[in-house]
């Protein structure tokens, strides 16, 4: 696929995804076959839903997407102010630091696997985040979390806490 391609294919996820979130039609519409969160390639593997290309493809994709997509502030103090956890960008500016990957069936047959990029929540969810804003949480049992996905949701959220905290929203 070209990265034109999978550009389309990402945004028409996102989509999908904010109108099962948002409740259109009959409920939540849950993707066909495996989804899971996972923090790197070999963590995917090592879950055996998907094979070992599909997880370097679509993450190396992903990240594209990221790298592209993701908002860009100028310095990381106003980034921290609105994403929480940022990283720098090769540009010398800073956006949200990229956490985890969604990996799931796109919407179109021959879309095949797609994969998210996944950000730290900007509020205090128990998550992870997508550039839509929606939220991936641990609760929705059609998700599959990897073991360090979990380890890096429960880090966020002490991170997340202690700037809350620092910024007063408790």
């Amino acid at each position: 696929m070209t990265f034109s391609k999978h550009a389309k294919v990402s945004l028409v996820v996102a989509a999908s995804l904010v109108v099962a979130a948002c409740g259109g039609g009959g409920g939540p519409v849950i993707p066909e076959g495996p989804r899971g969160i996972y923090i790197s390639t070999n963590d995917c593997a090592k879950a055996k839903l998907f094979d070992l290309e599909t997880c370097r493809s679509t993450i190396e994709y992903a990240i594209k997407v990221h790298r592209a997509n993701a908002p860009v502030y100028k310095t990381r103090r106003i980034c921290e102010n609105s994403e929480v956890i940022c990283e720098r960008s090769f540009k010398d500016e800073f956006r949200p630091r990229l956490l985890a990957f969604l990996l799931q069936k796109g919407p179109e047959e021959e879309d095949g696997i797609v994969a998210v990029p996944l950000y730290p929540p900007n509020t205090m969810q128990t998550g992870f985040r997508g550039m839509d804003d929606q939220y991936f949480l641990p609760k929705d049992i059609t998700l599959t979390f990897s073991p360090m996905a979990e380890k890096a949701l429960m880090a966020n959220l002490n991170t997340v806490g202690d700037r809350s905290k620092s910024k007063g929203m408790f």
